[in-house]
C-alpha cells in the first residue's frame, strides 16, 4: 500500500506535521512506524519496515452543525466556521464512526444508518440544542447499532397517528442515550421508541442521565417517556440498561416488553409540572397512568433497584416482567398493599 495524495503530510513529532513531504520527496523506505497522513482520504497511514508496506489507520472525522450560521451549500461541516446549517446534510456527508456536533434550533426528520455515528449537542444554555419535527414524524431515525445521542433538548413531534417520537430504534442496537433533555410540547407522544417486531428489535441499549419533562398532555392523555411494545408476539427488548434518570410527571414512565434489562438509579415522580402549567399529579383519564410495565411475552428476569417509586406504589402503577424479577432496594412512601414484585421481594412503605 501506497501513500497516493500529494497532500500527504509526515508526522514528525506528537503535535506537528511536516507539510514539505509529499509524495515526490518522501524517502522510498521510511523508518519503521513512521506516519503519513492522506488528506484526501482522511486515512492515518503507519509505514511497517517488515514488510515494506503502508498500513492504514482508521481516522475519524468530526462535522459540525450550526442552524443560524451554517450553510449547505457553500461550507465543508468540518469546524464551527464553516458549519452546515442542517442536520441531514451532516448525516449524509459522515460516515460511520464519525461525530457531529449541532448547536441552534432544528425542525427536522433525520435518519442515520450509519453505524457508530455520534450526535451530540454543544452550546452555553439550556437550549444550547433543541430539537423537534413535524406532527406525526420522528426527530431521529436510528437504523445501525452503537451510535450516541447527547446534551440535546429533544420536544417530541405531536400525535394524530402513527408513532411520533424524539428518536426512534429500528435495529439499533447498543445505542447510547445520555445527557439529554425530552421536553414535551402539546400533543407529544413518544420521547424514545423502539420498534418490535419479527424483523425489527434492538438490544443492550443504555438510556442514561436524561430527564423527561412535559410528557403528560393533559387534555389527550399522551405522553410516553420510554416505549418498547411488541406489534406481534414473541419479541423483547433484551439486556437494556436504563440508569439514573429523571421521569418528571410523565403519563407513562417505562413500557417495555423487558427481559433482562436493568433500571436502576431513576426518579419517577407521580407529581411535579403538568403541561398546562399547574402543579400537581398526571393521573390522565382513569387507568391510564403508569410509570414502569415491565410485561409482555417473554418479559422476565429484569432486575430493578435503588429508584425513587413516585405515588402510591401498586402492582397497577408498577408492573413486573415476569415471575423472575428482582425488584429490591428502592423506596416509596406510600403503599396501597404490600405489594411482591418478583423473586419473593416485598417492597413495604419507607418514610
Amino acid at each position: 500500500m501506497t501513500l497516493t495524495s500529494a497532500t500527504v503530510r509526515r508526522l514528525t513529532d506528537c503535535n506537528n506535521w511536516d507539510t514539505s513531504w509529499t509524495t515526490a520527496n518522501r524517502p522510498s523506505s521510511p523508518d519503521h512506524g513512521v506516519c503519513g497522513y492522506n488528506e484526501d482520504t482522511r486515512h492515518l497511514e503507519v509505514y511497517d519496515a517488515i514488510t515494506q508496506e503502508w498500513n492504514v489507520q482508521t481516522q475519524f472525522a468530526s462535522w459540525y452543525v450550526d442552524s443560524v450560521n451554517g450553510n449547505d451549500t457553500t461550507h465543508s461541516g468540518r469546524s464551527f466556521q464553516s458549519a452546515y446549517k442542517t442536520i441531514a446534510v451532516a448525516v449524509a456527508a459522515c460516515a460511520a464512526g464519525d461525530s457531529i456536533y449541532i448547536k441552534g434550533s432544528f425542525n427536522e426528520a433525520v435518519t442515520c444508518a450509519k453505524i457508530g455515528v455520534r450526535i451530540v449537542g454543544l452550546g452555553t444554555g439550556p437550549h444550547q440544542a433543541t430539537w423537534t419535527a413535524a406532527a406525526d414524524a420522528v426527530c431521529l431515525t436510528l437504523t445501525a447499532a452503537d451510535c450516541e445521542i447527547s446534551g440535546i433538548r429533544f420536544q417530541p413531534p405531536a400525535y394524530a397517528a402513527g408513532t411520533p417520537a424524539a428518536i426512534l430504534l429500528s435495529n439499533a442496537a447498543y445505542t447510547r442515550i445520555i445527557g439529554n433533555r425530552f421536553q414535551g410540547k402539546t400533543g407529544s407522544m413518544y420521547a424514545i421508541f423502539c420498534m418490535l417486531d419479527a424483523t425489527h428489535s434492538s438490544d443492550n441499549v443504555l438510556i442514561s442521565g436524561n430527564e423527561f419533562i412535559y410528557m403528560n398532555n393533559i387534555t389527550t392523555v399522551y405522553g410516553s417517556c420510554i416505549a418498547a411494545t411488541e406489534a406481534d408476539g414473541g419479541y423483547s427488548c433484551s439486556s437494556w440498561k436504563i440508569l439514573g434518570n429523571i421521569f418528571n410527571a410523565p403519563v407513562e414512565g417505562i413500557n417495555m416488553n423487558a427481559r433482562g434489562c436493568l433500571i436502576a438509579g431513576n426518579q419517577f415522580l407521580v407529581s411535579g409540572l403538568k403541561a398546562d402549567g399547574t402543579m400537581g399529579a398526571v393521573t390522565g383519564s382513569a387507568g391510564s397512568k403508569t410509570m414502569i410495565t415491565l410485561a409482555g411475552t417473554n418479559a422476565d428476569c429484569n432486575h430493578v433497584r435503588g429508584n425513587w417509586l413516585g405515588g402510591a406504589y401498586s402492582s397497577t402503577l408498577y408492573v413486573k416482567g415476569g415471575t423472575n424479577d428482582s425488584w429490591f432496594g428502592n423506596w416509596t412512601l406510600t403503599v396501597t398493599a404490600t405489594i411482591t414484585n418478583g423473586a419473593g421481594m416485598t417492597l413495604t412503605a419507607t418514610a
